[in-house]
């Protein structure tokens, strides 16, 4: 199996067209209410000696906007629950970052990182 299919599979599994956007890669422009998976750092780690097994990292950026910053951090909030229990049973939920600022051109989005791992053979 290889990476793209398995960041593929997850974006699928996170989607949710009512409430955000989702890409699979890593966006041009971050938009609010977007959600968008890159490679986690490290990317890639072994899983076990000599066998073709591997961890890939994932970062899940879950972006929203920053006008109301009450009302933004409670998007932010249901965004990051409702994505947690989308999550398929073979990623394995690591950690979510602290709420940050992130200026897009003139604008700014508040955003948070989901870190999530998953075992890949190939």
């Amino acid at each position: 199996m290889s990476f793209a299919s398995v960041r593929a599979d997850l974006a699928t599994a996170i989607t949710d067209n009512n409430q955000w956007q989702t890409f699979a890669y890593p966006a041009d422009t971050p938009t609010a209410n977007s959600v968008i998976i890159t490679p986690g750092s490290p990317w890639v780690e072994p899983l076990t000696i000599g066998n073709k097994a591997v961890r890939v990292n994932f970062r899940i950026k879950v972006c929203v906007n920053t006008a109301d910053n009450q009302g933004e951090l409670t998007k932010l909030e249901n965004f990051v629950t409702s994505i947690l229990d989308l999550l398929p049973t073979w990623a394995v939920f690591k950690s979510v970052s602290a709420p940050q600022e992130l200026q897009v051109g003139t604008a700014y989005l508040t955003v948070s990182d989901i870190d999530v791992e998953v075992a890949v053979s190939f």
